[in-house]
């Protein structure tokens, strides 16, 4: 059984809430009391006992050390950053992006850059890049804080991909 421990730092954390009804609905960012949660690998929070679980990095590492597959790991907080190393980190990102987005050509809809990727281009519309494996398969990449790209290949589309608009950018090695 995972622990459900109340353990959110509110006043460093960014909570969002749903309009209809102004409930919590998430957190645009999320920090824990270090004290509460030290020594605990695995756990949970009440705000989201059915949706999230969180991990330690002892956790993480041994999962990745083990050569377990079939998890992925998501970095949600690091008690080590302080909120200036945080603020700098997300104007770096932001810098990542308006780069991505200052250097981009001609846009095109969602049918064109399918198009493209299946012929062997990569296109890309802000975070999103897509591309194709070595199969010839659809890859989705996700730009991280680090600006490398976390990819998958999807099952369905997202259909917040659907109505962006995308331009040819350099493929990513993989």
């Amino acid at each position: 059984m995972i622990r459900v421990i109340d353990c959110i730092d509110y006043e460093r954390s960014i909570p969002t809430y749903f309009k209809s009804s102004g409930r919590l609905s998430g957190f645009k960012k999320i920090a824990f009391v270090p004290e509460k949660i030290k020594d605990i690998p695995i756990f949970k929070v009440p705000e989201h006992t059915v949706t999230r679980i969180y991990v330690s990095d002892a956790f993480r590492n041994a999962v990745l050390d083990s050569k377990l597959k079939g998890l992925d790991f998501n970095e949600v907080w690091d008690s080590e950053i302080t909120e200036d190393m945080a603020r700098q980190k997300e104007q770096k990102y932001a810098d990542m992006l308006a780069n991505i987005e200052k250097n981009k050509g001609e846009e095109f809809d969602w049918n064109t850059a399918a198009k493209l990727m299946e012929s062997g281009k990569a296109v890309a519309s802000g975070k999103w890049k897509l591309q194709a494996d070595v199969n010839g398969n659809m890859l989705i990449g996700q730009l991280a804080m680090d600006g490398s790209y976390s990819w998958v290949e999807p099952f369905y589309i997202p259909p917040v991909l659907l109505e962006l608009n995308w331009h040819e950018i350099e493929k990513t090695m993989l």
